[in-house]
């Protein structure tokens, strides 16, 4: 219920919400690759990088066959070496606004 709900916010373009509602979806079930994602773009969209790229890496972890959770993760990450920000030795991001 969560999940979709926050899949309607997004559209309609009500970010707080959705990433509420993402969150609450896993928080009910932690493994749901999806909700990771999915809270990862609309984390993007709401100038939270680094939480959005740790969102794209739990969800990945969970499912590592999600090819396009993995070609927007990439797209992402070469985006951001582009502009200067560099990755850490664990993968952090550094000279990205939290």
């Amino acid at each position: 219920m969560y999940f979709n709900r926050g899949l309607a916010f997004k559209v309609l373009g009500r970010l707080d919400d959705a990433h509420r509602d993402y969150t609450k979806a896993i928080e009910v079930d932690p493994s749901f690759a999806p909700a990771y994602a999915n809270r990862s773009n609309v984390r993007i969209l709401r100038n939270d990088v680094r939480g959005g790229m740790a969102d794209f890496r739990k969800a990945l972890a969970l499912d590592p066959g999600d090819d396009v959770t993995r070609t927007y993760f990439e797209a992402i990450e070469a985006a951001l070496q582009k502009v200067g920000a560099k990755k850490s030795h664990n993968g952090a991001l550094s000279g990205v606004a939290p």
